[in-house]
């Protein structure tokens, strides 16, 4: 702006050239943002076990995202929402659970996934060692324990939860993007001319879920 306006003026300038540099794909996709990462944390919401399920699968697989999957979505009354790209963190408790996880206790429910789901300790492979004999309590036991645990899982899960939205906000900034906006995309990969992680084309947002979007390509008829 500065060496514009030592060799230039003309009426409202700051706002002008403001508004053309924010309009410029060139500027746009040449330029580099040297503020927080953007984007806060949206705390996953569920209720009940097998509310929200997450599945672990390359690049948001094609055989999830066919007309024939979204065909069985419908049917079954399913939601089925894509996490972003190269963006695994949107999905992170899909990654490698296995057993030793679902038998661990949880720092935000304060209790193990086997127990909420079962009502009941998992048996080990040392209690086959130790030859201890396994015992389950009656159903109304269960189902009391079932009771009692959920309504202060839920607790301890919105604490939780809260607290790690403040911890990860406080290292990034909101923005946030209205329906019909023009945003560039973010991709991996080497575009010569161009910064690393941008490509040329201007999208439009079509819609939005939390904090999250669906975008479209304004040259395309798709």
């Amino acid at each position: 702006m500065a060496k514009i306006k030592h060799r230039f003026y003309f009426p409202d300038m700051n706002n002008i050239i403001k508004k053309y540099v924010k309009a410029c794909k060139d500027c746009q996709s040449r330029k580099h943002d040297y503020g927080l990462p953007k984007g806060g944390l949206t705390p996953i919401e569920s209720t009940e076990p097998f509310q929200i399920i997450g599945m672990d699968f390359l690049d948001r697989g094609t055989q999830f995202c066919s007309d024939l999957a979204e065909r069985i979505y419908e049917i079954m009354h399913t939601k089925h929402i894509k996490t972003s790209p190269y963006h695994p963190q949107c999905n992170g408790l899909a990654e490698k659970q296995l057993f030793a996880y679902n038998t661990a206790k949880q720092e935000s429910t304060r209790n193990s996934p086997f127990y909420l789901l079962y009502g009941r300790h998992p048996r080990l492979p040392i209690d086959n060692v130790l030859n201890l004999s396994s015992s389950f309590d009656d159903t109304k036991e269960v189902q009391i324990r079932f009771q009692e645990a959920r309504v202060m899982v839920k607790e301890f899960i919105k604490d939780a939860q809260a607290r790690q939205k403040r911890n990860y906000d406080k290292n990034h900034r909101f923005i946030e993007f209205n329906i019909g906006a023009k945003v560039l995309l973010y991709r991996k990969r080497r575009v010569r001319g161009l910064s690393e992680k941008l490509i040329n084309n201007f999208y439009e947002v079509i819609e939005k879920f939390n904090n999250a979007y669906t975008i479209k390509d304004i040259y395309s008829a798709v």
